[in-house]
């Protein structure tokens, strides 16, 4: 019997489960981003709204205006953290792609060189889209503490 493949959106479980929420305007994804052994935390405006595994996106709805979304690696992952401004306006999502490197690059006796690099980029909403459902599942976000 075949199975369909675990990014096949043709299966109804697999585009349920890549499908964007109505009322989400503000999307993080990361399709594939080293290393692989650690999840960076989403930050928006300083609030943790969810930590974000490989082929996995988080979608929530921000109020109008200016706004600041963080990706923060732990520790040991070696990467570095990344922010970035941006502005949401009526009628418009967002979208931002978690990247990441983290490579053996070189060495000698005794040591080893490595290429490592992350960051969080602003990507277009029509390869977002497309981008989530051919690989992401819905990692639901945490509720705000309120102040």
């Amino acid at each position: 019997m075949a199975r369909a493949s675990e990014g096949d959106a043709s299966n109804p479980e697999i585009a349920a489960a890549s499908a964007i929420p109505a009322d989400a305007n503000l999307i993080v994804y990361r399709k594939y981003a080293e290393p692989t052994a650690w999840m960076p935390t989403v930050k928006i405006d300083g609030v943790k709204i969810a930590a974000v595994p490989n082929r996995h996106f988080v979608a929530t709805k921000v109020a109008l205006g200016a706004h600041k979304v963080a990706l923060s690696w732990p520790l040991l992952s070696g990467q570095r953290n990344a922010e970035m401004d941006f502005t949401v306006v009526a009628e418009e999502r967002q979208f931002f792609e978690v990247t990441g490197t983290s490579r053996v690059s070189g060495g000698g006796a005794g040591y080893l060189t490595f290429n490592m690099g992350s960051g969080i980029a602003q990507v277009k909403a029509d390869y977002a889209e497309k981008t989530i459902q051919e690989c992401c599942r819905l990692k639901p976000v945490k509720e705000a503490s309120p102040k």
